[in-house]
């Protein structure tokens, strides 16, 4: 078996041919001893851990600080001691590495503070359920979606990007597709044959796992005969380009709010919503709301005065697709109301589509259904965003969010989930709050530090360019003074 292949699986062979413990045992068992520096539970009734991540090119680091690493290459037959030469950053990869392909381990990112004095790295051990609610997640709810390779698959400038390849499940095997339309009028959704030919793709892109954080080698390369090929007369004549002006933006009213729409992958929508009434997001191309009158009119539909946004249509190459999101967007003729009074957000579900609301303001972020014709408070700048805010800055917690999610017709899994798998779904911004996170996004002590890689020799080749053309500059401007 290939070393990949141990790092897939998380486990390697002995000498004599026996498997070793499996990685998720090995690790919850160290986590629970808590005799490794820095390897701890952040919340263990949640079988949430944080794992120390010093770089080792730190003034302040020591052994102590990568313990964990030097175990699991110890364990797994990497490391002998007292035989083989140590190597600590060789270690941290295999470690990330193995760590990233077990399915029943998941980064939790949210928690992760990789600046300051004890940067940390958060996991979650999985049980079975939320195991197999992730396997829904990532498999069921992307048979219905539009997969597109992008041309950037076959790019080899992109050393963080790798192809995968998918095979699609054979046609019997399709589940039937996830759906919470417990108040809707329609036929529940089975799987479409025609989703089959459109998951058939080849390869699609995700990010690589184990990606190096010391800076490699380029190889030699021969300067003075590479320069001597790049004289000023053959690069062309100089473009002096002035930079882009940028308007500063003004901060936000209160009450404003930014929509982005999605179907599945796709945002098809960004709606920006400036009325201090509100907005209303409905489907209804023949626009039968204007065919009533009051007071029936806005029992139906909400307040004349909220800003009207129409949900556009789906226009995909997936024929399932289409007709699955059409089917919910039927639903959804008498729509969803969203206001904002005061920096806080409330929604009102008319439709008869189910709306399920993930937002930190509510349960941290655990999903709920709305209920039909009842204002909700679904977000609070003041008592969630900003106390938040001020912690953020001075170290004490993480990142507040300025924005909450809405899934139409399917629930939504969980707040760390992928929502591209849903049909449709919506991120609702508060715009105040997202102007003051941008503010101040750099500004906390948990805010990464900035790093910047050694120059290879094609960077001091770019800096003997760049000093030739300056000095070439200064010669034309004398000559034009003198």
């Amino acid at each position: 078996m290939a070393e990949t292949d141990y790092c897939r699986f998380g486990e390697v062979p002995m000498d004599n041919g026996q498997s070793r413990q499996r990685m998720r045992p090995w690790l919850e068992a160290k986590v629970q001893a808590g005799n490794i520096p820095g390897l701890s539970w952040i919340d263990q009734e949640k079988k949430i851990f944080k794992v120390p991540w010093k770089h080792g090119g730190k003034h302040d680091w020591s052994e102590g600080d990568s313990t964990i690493f030097k175990e699991w290459a110890l364990h797994t037959g990497r490391y002998r001691e007292g035989v083989d030469q140590a190597d600590w950053p060789t270690w941290k990869t295999r470690f990330r590495c193995a760590l990233n392909k077990l399915p029943d381990i998941q980064e939790m990112k949210e928690y992760n503070q990789l600046d300051g004095s004890e940067p940390f790295r958060a996991y979650k051990f999985l049980s079975k359920e939320e195991l197999n609610q992730k396997k829904l997640g990532n498999n069921e709810y992307r048979e219905v979606c539009t997969l597109t390779p992008t041309s950037n698959t076959q790019n080899p400038a992109l050393p963080d990007i790798v192809p995968v390849e998918v095979k699609a499940a054979p046609q019997s095997q399709l589940p039937n597709f996830p759906s919470d339309l417990e108040d809707l009028e329609l036929d529940p959704i089975k799987s479409d044959p025609n989703l089959l030919a459109n998951t058939q793709l080849n390869h699609i892109i995700t990010p690589a796992n184990d990606i190096k954080e010391e800076p490699g080698d380029h190889g030699d390369v021969e300067m003075t005969e590479l320069y001597a090929e790049l004289s000023l007369t053959t690069r062309g004549p100089q473009q002096h380009l002035s930079p882009l002006q940028v308007p500063r933006r003004q901060e936000p009213q209160d009450h404003e709010m930014e929509i982005l729409l999605r179907y599945c992958q796709q945002q098809v929508q960004i709606f920006h919503v400036r009325s201090p009434h509100g907005c209303r997001l409905f489907y209804d191309p023949e626009r039968n709301d204007q065919m009533l009158l009051e007071p029936l009119k806005q029992e139906l539909f909400g307040p004349d005065q909220f800003e009207q946004l129409e949900f556009p249509q789906c226009e995909t190459t997936n024929p399932g697709q289409e007709e699955h999101t059409y089917k919910l967007l039927t639903a959804l003729d008498r729509g969803m109301l969203l206001e904002c009074h005061n920096g806080n957000i409330y929604a009102t579900r008319k439709s008869r589509c189910v709306i399920f609301i993930s937002t930190p303001a509510i349960n941290n972020g655990e999903p709920f259904k709305l209920e039909r014709n009842v204002k909700v408070q679904v977000y609070d700048s003041h008592g969630y965003f900003e106390p938040m805010l001020q912690r953020y800055l001075s170290g004490a917690s993480k990142k507040p969010l300025s924005h909450f999610v809405i899934g139409f017709g399917q629930r939504i899994m969980s707040n760390n989930a992928d929502h591209s798998g849903l049909l449709i779904s919506a991120q609702v911004n508060h715009s105040r709050s997202q102007h003051r996170l941008n503010q101040v996004s750099c500004a906390s002590p948990l805010s990464s530090s900035i790093n910047i890689s050694q120059s290879d020799d094609f960077d001091k080749l770019l800096k003997l360019v760049k000093d030739e053309s300056n000095a070439q500059v200064m010669e034309i401007s004398n000559g034009l003074s003198a």
